[in-house]
């Protein structure tokens, strides 16, 4: 057999019949090329009869195996690869010859490598052409690339456990088959802008979602200004009927009517709903919620809090207690619906084992004791109770409800031991002993309409050690949050709030109040807060001291408008806040004054480049201050420094012009929402929907610009 221009490889090996003759004992390869005898692999009769490799072979080699066929004897197979035809010397044995010009292979290298492969029993010839080898080096290649390649089954059960929207996002732009799995995996959106989304486009996109938040007018539009039928949740109702998968729906500052919950309820979905959140909403009656509670039965949270509820009758909450028995969350705080009916809650707390959290609108602590015993797992309760008040008073309004005035003020309740998070309402400092036994409980307090004063805020706070979250109003003062950086030691989120403006105050914050919040709650993460003046100092502890911050808003107020404040410029404490405070993704500065220049902006740009959301108010003086928020690596005129991730930017009473900001938000690729009041846009801003609202009668400014980027600004 002719074997001009041919490399001999050998693929197979196999003891063949030996493996019935013998038992399982062992075979060795032997191959003698050059002189040199190697061993090319080891055999067993019955666990390993044979294997398959790819060696080639370009020069005379001989084979040869320890197969004791007779005493001390050993076969030997000669393969001469050196004649023009292959021609057998015996039974076992097989010769081939090849010109010396093709052989280009690193034979002893080659068989080294594979001298654990198993014995070579069959034999193909391939032709030695460089388009040979080079198909051979894709194979080889391809083998490679398949061993570190995963498969998409694994991505598919890998990729839902990411859960961070931000990474999902960088996820579905990995590539096409990511995407796609992003696609069929994703379990949650969160629509920030309800008047930006379009329902249909996103479900085409995520066809399998299970839970959605929508989101509608920020809370300066919700409070300030008359949006219009834009504001309806109707459109998003009508799509998420037809998501057979959904189970929870959270919906924010949006207008929803009584047939919107009719459209839910009425549909397949009232089986599978399970959350149910409409949260600062308004539109909708008592009737629309009847229909909830009798039609879904398997709600484990209703949530209605701050909505504006028409109410016609408390039928809702005794068909709710009769329905349902997975409860888990009743929320109608702040609501203004009519006082709940005691035996209603006990109904619910004793059919709803899980129940963890009840916040009510109304309610007389004294009354509530049976549900309280009976909600043994309740860990949160909210609830208005009445203000202290004078003998004229209960004469004239209580007279006829309660018997004496001392059954009015005085409470008789015990808290379950589970009770952690309290809020009240009207909550004055007679009633208040009775928290000062139980503070130790406590990880949450809402006292933001508490009617407590400084001095009861610092009582109070003494007794809470294991406080976490507190939510109140400035009248705490610098006293209350020094007993606050002395107590509580594990405080993680603090929001204080302006007063309203029929309450007295009685206590300012000043930096002194926040220096030492910042020495003694190390773990804070979270703070916004009204103060009455301000440092770099401040700033400055803040930052040195409180290395989780990711949430920080300051808002300076003038307590008398007749009082003439210094101004001073806070650039070197903003510096500081953001170097040492790496994590920061929210920042809010509303001064009422201008107290940040342009090294002040540059700083924030600088060194907040986990910024996501921003509020400046009385900051931005001049159009050359807006060059720092550049951060669009695609023009040579970008700052490197600009801000990297930001999406919602806010500006309130801010002098520039509106060509200077168009250019400025031309140059932001990051950014998603920008509400700006008292400027126009130069010019019309590419992917970008700007709407205009009218000037509202508590707002000095004429008009407020909302921009968002959307496809319909394509």
């Amino acid at each position: 057999m002719s074997c001009v221009g041919m490399l001999l490889r050998l693929s197979q090996a196999t003891l063949g019949k030996l493996k019935e003759e013998k038992g399982n004992e062992s075979v060795c390869l032997f191959a003698t090329i050059d002189g040199k005898k190697l061993v090319l692999a080891t055999l067993y009769t019955t666990n390993l009869p044979q294997q398959h490799l790819g060696m080639v072979f370009d020069r005379d080699f001989e084979l040869s195996h320890d197969y004791e066929s007779e005493p001390e004897s050993e076969e030997t197979i000669p393969h001469t690869v050196a004649s023009d035809e292959v021609k057998p010397k015996d039974d076992n044995s097989l010769s081939t010859s090849i010109p010396q010009s093709f052989c280009n292979m690193d034979v002893e290298r080659t068989i080294l490598s594979e001298e654990h492969y198993a014995l070579l029993s069959s034999m193909l010839l391939y032709p030695a052409s460089p388009s040979f080898l080079l198909h051979a080096q894709r194979k080889n290649k391809a083998k490679k690339e398949s061993r570190n390649t995963v498969r998409k089954e694994v991505w598919e059960a890998i990729i839902p456990y990411v859960k961070a929207s931000e990474d999902r996002a960088a996820v579905s732009l990995v590539c096409k088959s990511w995407f796609q799995i992003d696609k069929d995996t994703r379990e949650h959106v969160t629509v920030k802008s309800a008047y930006v989304a379009k329902p249909e486009r996103l479900f085409r996109r995520f066809p399998n979602l299970r839970s959605l938040k929508i989101k509608g007018m920020s809370p300066e539009m919700k409070h300030n200004f008359w949006v219009g039928s834009r504001d309806k949740i109707t459109p998003w109702f009508t799509e998420i009927v037809k998501q057979p998968k959904i189970e929870a729906v959270d919906v924010r500052r949006m207008i929803v009517s009584d047939g919107d919950l009719e459209l839910l309820v009425t549909s397949n979905l009232r089986k599978a709903l399970e959350v149910l959140k409409l949260q600062e909403c308004e539109g909708f009656s008592t009737h629309g919620l009847l229909n909830v509670t009798r039609q879904c039965r398997g709600l484990r949270t209703l949530s209605l809090e701050r909505s504006n509820i028409i109410d016609h009758s408390g039928e809702w909450l005794h068909e709710l207690a009769l329905n349902t028995s997975t409860l888990e969350n009743l929320n109608f705080y702040k609501t203004g619906l009519g006082q709940a009916m005691p035996k209603d809650l006990e109904l619910i707390s004793r059919n709803c084992a899980s129940l963890v959290s009840v916040k009510i609108t109304n309610g007389h602590l004294n009354n509530l004791n049976v549900f309280f015993e009976a909600a043994t797992a309740l860990q949160e309760f909210g609830a208005a109770c009445c203000r202290d008040i004078t003998i004229e008073e209960f004469e004239e309004v209580f007279s006829e409800f309660v018997e004496s005035i001392d059954e009015l003020i005085n409470l008789d309740v015990q808290f379950p031991h589970s009770l952690s998070h309290l809020s009240l309402i009207s909550f004055g400092s007679a009633r208040l002993s009775i928290l000062l036994l139980i503070g130790s409980r406590f990880k949450k307090l809402d006292l933001q309409d508490a009617l407590l004063d400084t001095k009861n805020h610092c009582d109070l706070l003494a007794e809470c050690p294991n406080l976490e979250i507190l939510k109140t109003t400035e009248v705490i003062g610098d006293e209350g949050l020094e007993v606050v950086a002395s107590i509580c030691k594990k405080m993680k989120k603090l929001r204080i709030y302006k007063h309203k403006e029929d309450q007295a105050v009685e206590g300012v914050i000043t930096e002194q109040g926040l220096i030492a919040l910042s020495n003694g709650c190390t773990e804070l993460e979270y703070l916004t807060i009204y103060m009455s003046s301000i440092t770099n100092e401040a700033l400055k502890c803040v930052g040195r001291n409180m290395k989780k911050l990711w949430d920080f808003r300051l808002m300076l107020f003038v307590v008398n408008p007749q009082q003439k404040l210094r101004q001073r410029v806070l650039d070197m404490g903003v510096r500081s806040l953001l170097k040492g405070c790496p994590d920061l993704t929210r920042l809010s500065l509303l001064f009422y004054t201008y107290w940040l220049t342009g090294n002040g902006i540059k700083s924030i740009c600088k060194y907040g480049k986990k910024v996501k959301v921003m509020q400046l108010g009385n900051i931005v003086r001049s159009d050359e201050m807006l060059k720092f928020f550049e951060n669009d690596s695609r023009s040579r005129l970008c700052n490197p420094i600009g801000l990297q991730k930001l999406e919602t930017l806010d500006l309130w009473n801010c002098c520039f012009s509106g060509t200077a900001l168009t250019e400025a938000v031309r140059k932001l690729n990051s950014l998603r929402f920008l509400w700006i009041q008292g400027e126009v846009f130069g010019n019309m801003l590419p992917h970008f929907v700007v709407e205009t609202f009218e000037r509202n009668k508590r707002y000095r400014t004429s008009t407020h610009h909302l921009a968002n980027r959307s496809l319909d600004g394509l």
